[in-house]
C-alpha cells in the first residue's frame, strides 16, 4: 500500500511510484558575475535540484460514486498544497520520501466502464515548494 501523509489514496489500483532524475543545479560563470571575464567557461554547483516524485496508475472504484470519491480526495489535497501541507509519501516496499506536497494530479482519460469503474492518474510530488 501506498500512502501520503497516512493516507491511501492509490490503493484502489494498480500504481507505480517513480522518482524523477536527481540533478545538480548548474549556473555559468559568465551568469554569476554578470559579464564574460577570461575563464568565462566554467560553471558552478548551486545544489541539487528539487525531488519529483511521481505516483502513476489507475483510480478504481467499484461504482461510478466511488470513483468519483477517490478522484475528489486527491484534487482535495492538490488544493490544500496552498500553503504547503507536507507530508511523507511511502511506497509499498517502505521505502520513504520525506516532506513533500502534492502538487498535481492528471487524469488520462476516458474513464472506463465494465466490471469496475476507472482512470488513469499521473499525481506528482515535490520536495522543496515554498
Amino acid at each position: 500500500m501506498t500512502t501520503f501523509r497516512g493516507i491511501d489514496f492509490f490503493g484502489s489500483g494498480p500504481h507505480r511510484v517513480v522518482q524523477g532524475v536527481r540533478e545538480q543545479t548548474l549556473v555559468p560563470y559568465w551568469v554569476l558575475f554578470g559579464q564574460p571575464y577570461d575563464d568565462s567557461t566554467g560553471t558552478e554547483s548551486q545544489g541539487d535540484d528539487d525531488v519529483v516524485v511521481t505516483v502513476r496508475g489507475r483510480l478504481v472504484g467499484a461504482t461510478e460514486a466511488d470513483l468519483w470519491d477517490a478522484r475528489d480526495a486527491l484534487m482535495q489535497e492538490v488544493r490544500r498544497a496552498v500553503p504547503a501541507r507536507r507530508g511523507d509519501l511511502v511506497d509499498a516496499d517502505g521505502r520513504v520520501w520525506a516532506d513533500l506536497v502534492l502538487v498535481g494530479y492528471a487524469e488520462h482519460a476516458p474513464i472506463d466502464r465494465g466490471r469496475v469503474w476507472s482512470v488513469g492518474y499521473t499525481a506528482t510530488f515535490r520536495a522543496d515548494v515554498t
